[in-house]
């Protein structure tokens, strides 16, 4: 049997690259970008959203203010980091396509096939998240 990296990591670099297709037909820069416009809409203010992004992808806080402030001028957030109407459309079409893909992925699968495996990749995150969270020895 494989081992979780011969399999986690072809799998998320695929993953990666059909996200990366789908951004390709949006005005959404890259991955970060992607990820801080879906955080936005939760967000409360630029500092903050800057934060939640810092968190959700590992990030420095310079890498975060970069992704905000290149949205802002690419006219997806306004400057209290909001999507702004092209943002959203962008972001609900992109969201659309990625679905359709993910059901594509999915399609045929038993759901209880697909409950496993999403409580197994969720405990496994968790887990990386905490090891990430504790310092270096």
């Amino acid at each position: 049997m494989p081992s979780l990296p011969q399999v986690t990591g072809p799998t998320e670099h695929a993953l990666r690259a059909l996200l990366d297709r789908e951004l390709a037909s949006s005005s959404i820069p890259d991955y970060l970008a992607w990820v801080c416009l879906n955080l936005a809409t939760g967000s409360t203010s630029r500092v903050d959203l800057e934060a939640k992004l810092e968190q959700a992808t590992r990030s420095t806080p310079g890498l975060a203010a970069r992704t905000t402030k290149r949205l802002i001028a690419l006219g997806l957030l306004t400057s209290q980091a909001q999507p702004t109407a092209a943002g959203q459309a962008d972001l609900d079409a992109t969201r659309q396509r990625v679905k359709a893909t993910t059901d594509q992925l999915t399609a045929g699968l038993p759901d209880a096939d697909l409950t496993t495996a999403i409580e197994v990749l969720d405990r496994v995150r968790a887990r990386a998240e905490a090891m990430l969270d504790q310092p270096l020895v």
